[in-house]
């Protein structure tokens, strides 16, 4: 009787042994960065564009303080924001505002707990990327549409009120520019400068100046739009217009 009491004993250790009754299971926090987002969708070279990049905490403990890194194309100094910690289901948001100054497409990676600082029930999910697609941006394009004058035909030593009409025709805007003009009866050479402000696409701006001749005859005007080519334009060969004038002689 004591042997099979014995025996049964050392059966009930033994299978306590292999099969534990209860087992102490072990929570840690998991980081992930959850979405980047972007706006605008379909961002133009040299606009801005706001970045979110949402990190969440979707491990069963809290995790303490951490940093995120938010890397955009090829920084070699990406900035980081240091974070206090999260709770189990917590998110936290950070914005950043960036530019790029030409079309193409950039790379944002965006990394929680980029330091190590917290132990994590999964280390290989911190890191997210997407990708932004940077479309080139329009271009103006400035054309002198109409040199006109009053009266219709002068006489010689006469005053003329003389309109240009500067127009952007292209897609994008024009920055402020400068209009040249000159009048001549036989060669350009003297140029007068007048500022021209922004122009919408669309827009059309009218500049307008008095003009007398010395002696009968014809005289030829020229305005030129952007002629120092400090506007990017989506057509270079259409800045220039050209009218002529005739001032009799007066009458004795």
């Amino acid at each position: 009787m004591q042997s099979a009491v014995r025996i049964a004993s050392i059966v009930a250790v033994a299978l306590s042994l292999q099969f534990p009754l209860s087992v102490q299971a072990t929570t840690k926090p998991d980081l992930v960065v959850s979405t980047i987002n972007s706006s605008p969708a379909k961002p133009m070279a040299g606009a801005e564009i706001t970045l979110w990049v949402f990190v969440q905490n979707k491990g069963d403990a809290r995790a303490g303080a951490f940093d995120v890194r938010v890397k955009v194309g090829g920084e070699s100094n990406p900035p980081v924001v240091h974070v206090s910690g999260l709770n189990p289901g917590q998110k936290f948001r950070y914005t950043r505002k960036v530019t790029f100054d030409r079309a193409g497409h950039y790379r944002v990676t965006a990394t929680a707990d980029s330091g190590h600082a917290v132990a994590e029930s999964r280390e290989s999910n911190n890191t997210k990327l997407k990708t932004i697609v940077v479309v080139a941006a329009p271009k103006p394009d400035l054309v002198v549409t109409r040199i006109n004058y009053s009266p219709a035909s002068p006489k010689q030593h006469e005053y003329v009120t003389v309109w240009y009409f500067v127009k952007n025709i292209g897609q994008g805007r024009a920055e402020a520019s400068y209009l040249s003009t000159t009048a001549s009866m036989n060669n350009y050479s003297i140029w007068h400068k007048q500022r021209v402000p922004a122009l919408d696409p669309g827009r059309e701006w009218r500049y307008q100046a008095p003009f007398q001749s010395n002696s009968a005859g014809t005289y030829y005007l020229r305005a030129v739009i952007d002629r120092e080519h400090h506007i990017d334009e989506s057509n270079e060969d259409n800045n220039t217009l050209d009218r002529k004038i005739i001032f009799s002689p007066v009458s004795h």
